[in-house]
């Protein structure tokens, strides 16, 4: 029985912080949109695009593929295009641009 209470609260929670990241990507969105995951994982985290100029920085936040999922998953988010980005060591990859719905 104690499993399943356990695996409830594990549920609840993961709920809560699911709520509190699509917040935090709404917020970042209608700040600066349009923005790539990454981008939109550095103001969540940072408060901007550049860490060096971080004037917060906030605990707890999602990871880039839990913010994958978010601006894929649910509906206040759209994908208005894509841009290239070079490649670590070389060559380039397209990277989606999201932004939130009117």
């Amino acid at each position: 029985m104690q499993g399943v209470q356990k695996h409830q609260a594990e549920v609840i929670l993961t709920m809560v912080n699911t709520k509190r990241a699509r917040k935090w990507v709404a917020q970042a969105l209608r700040e600066k949109a349009p923005l790539t995951v990454a981008d939109i994982t550095l103001v969540v985290k940072h408060g901007t695009t550049s860490k060096r100029q971080a004037t917060r920085m906030r605990r707890n936040t999602p990871t880039r593929n839990e913010v994958g999922n978010i601006v894929a998953k649910f509906p206040e988010f759209c994908k208005v295009g894509s841009i290239k980005v070079p490649g670590r060591w070389e060559g380039s990859y397209t990277v989606a641009l999201w932004d939130i719905k009117d």
